[in-house]
């Protein structure tokens, strides 16, 4: 992967027309402080935050939403009516609800700053705390039947801002959290309202982790079959 970088901005530093480029490469290319451009290695390391932080973790939210819209016959109805008729809101809680039950990682990673009590428990400042979103998630104080995949909690239940976490927390909270939100619901949207979802392996793929992030062992796999014309119109 770092051959392949460090290759790419090799070629690009010598693009005629990099001042005029609007990628994300080009741009940090052609950035930085006081006039000194990055050195390569700060560029590889954008880079490689972007594509498992900026999509690899979006993808992997789609392929269990998939997976789940696939198993639950009910779900991949209203799933498909809401896609047809561009209802965001309910797509978006599909995207939640997926979040919710397979978060793209198990448990967030903070250094303390300074000394702190928890739970009786004296920590000391530089102390690192992995709160662990896979158990929050699942937990039923804050989740009605925290097991099943039920999208519509997100739209008539109080679902505390604390108890949701795929995007991390407090200040710290993902950056792209907006972006992937609304990245996600657009490709669901346009996937179910050009294809029936379903499946052939009704039992759930097990989650095991794949580079940074808990993807399903087989990849979600899926039967996407051509909405008819009279389908397309509800």
């Amino acid at each position: 992967m770092d051959a392949l970088i460090y290759r790419t901005i090799e070629e690009r530093r010598h693009a005629p027309d990099l001042p005029r480029r609007t990628d994300v490469l080009s741009r940090l290319m052609s950035g930085g402080t006081d006039g000194e451009h990055l050195p390569p290695a700060e560029i590889r390391d954008q880079i490689v935050t972007l594509l498992y932080a900026g999509h690899e973790t979006t993808a992997t939210s789609l392929a269990w939403a998939l997976h789940e819209i696939a198993r639950s016959p009910e779900t991949a109805r209203v799933a498909a009516r809401a896609a047809l008729l561009e209802d965001t809101a309910y797509l978006e809680a599909v995207v939640k609800e997926s979040m919710r039950r397979h978060p793209s990682v198990f448990e967030l990673t903070w250094t303390l700053t300074e000394d702190v009590e928890l739970a009786g428990f004296r920590l000391p400042r530089g102390a690192t705390l992995m709160p662990l979103i896979g158990v929050v998630h699942m937990d039923p104080a804050h989740y009605r039947d925290p097991h099943h995949f039920r999208p519509e909690r997100f739209l008539d239940d109080s679902v505390p801002s604390h108890a949701f976490l795929p995007f991390g927390g407090g200040v710290r909270r993902c950056i792209g959290a907006n972006l992937a939100m609304l990245e996600a619901t657009e490709v669901l949207q346009v996937i179910l309202s050009q294809r029936a979802i379903s499946t052939h392996r009704p039992r759930p793929e097990k989650a095991v982790c794949k580079s940074l992030t808990i993807a399903p062992a087989d990849g979600a796999q899926i039967l996407a079959r051509v909405l008819s014309a009279i389908e397309q119109t509800l």
